[in-house]
């Protein structure tokens, strides 16, 4: 039987480089290459502080960071050509509330991942920050998990050279909601969403357990990445009749997994002392796998 030639584009990807810091990548081969990254994820927020004069309130926990969408770009490389690559870093947590009926500050966003030189020049971008963990004596808030970020960069379906390949791309989770605060039932976090790369979610944080004084709400868990998931949500603190105990932090997000880092939990209140809030983790730093085409 006769064979024709087998097309460059159909041959099967090989791995040539993982980037997981920022360097420079020079191609022994010119070809067809195809870049699959992500950016940062973003940072998870930190825990409220309930007020001793509303003892019986809850205190709200952080919402989870937003991970990094993941996507391949098809690239014509150069031999010899040196081109320079930024690993995205996640974004820093925020700090719980320390001082008496008090909300937490939003987290930091992520940054993208970059590959630029000669003519090429392609980016990623960051996974966003969360809310900080609310606090209200009477009216029920939620601090919001990180947004996923925004656009995606595909590469186009007419494109000749991908005849006879598969493509995979898929925008990644937004991270879960904070337990609420202005009310005196306290609420667990809400858990980040998973993806197409990894339909896997963090735990969310628990609830505190009440006291005479109020349990703190649970942090949620960072969005999944594209390549790993996010932080886990800390757990509210329990609440006390004197002293309350504070929420602990949320988890950091896996280094080049572009998750979210985890929100802390919300103190528990007390009549004496409340709890501070935990503090937000750090989302995951982002990633590029480099694959030869032909």
């Amino acid at each position: 039987m006769r064979r024709g030639p087998v097309s460059s584009a159909a041959l099967a990807p090989r791995l040539v480089s993982s980037v997981t810091a920022t360097g420079t990548f020079t191609p022994g081969t010119s070809g067809l290459y195809a870049l699959d990254g992500c950016g940062g994820g973003g940072g998870g927020s930190g825990g409220a502080r309930g007020a001793i004069a509303n003892n019986t309130i809850a205190a709200g926990g952080g919402g989870g960071g937003g991970a990094a969408k993941r996507f391949i770009r098809y690239v014509t490389l150069v031999a010899g050509t040196q081109y320079t690559v930024t690993i995205g870093d996640g974004g820093d947590g925020s700090a719980g509330a320390s001082a008496d009926g008090t909300s937490a500050s939003t987290a930091s966003a992520g940054t993208g991942t970059t590959f630029v030189g000669g003519s090429v020049s392609v980016a990623w971008q960051p996974g966003q920050a969360a809310g900080g963990g609310q606090w209200s004596a009477a009216t029920q808030f939620r601090a919001f998990g990180g947004p996923q970020s925004t656009g995606i960069d595909r590469p186009s379906s007419s494109d000749p050279n991908l005849v006879g390949t598969q493509l995979y791309w898929q925008g990644e989770g937004y991270g879960g909601n904070g337990g609420r605060t202005g009310s005196a039932s306290q609420q667990d976090g809400s858990q980040g969403q998973g993806g197409g790369w990894f339909s896997s979610r963090a735990a969310a944080g628990t609830a505190g357990v009440d006291a005479t004084g109020c349990g703190g709400s649970g942090g949620g868990s960072g969005g999944s990445g594209g390549f790993g998931v996010g932080g886990t949500g800390g757990n509210g603190g329990d609440g006390h009749a004197t002293t309350g105990v504070a929420g602990t932090n949320g988890g950091d997000a896996a280094a080049n997994s572009g998750g979210g880092g985890g929100g802390g939990g919300g103190g528990g209140n007390a009549s004496t002392t409340s709890g501070n809030g935990g503090n937000g983790g750090k989302g995951g730093s982002g990633r590029l796998d480099i694959y030869f085409i032909g």
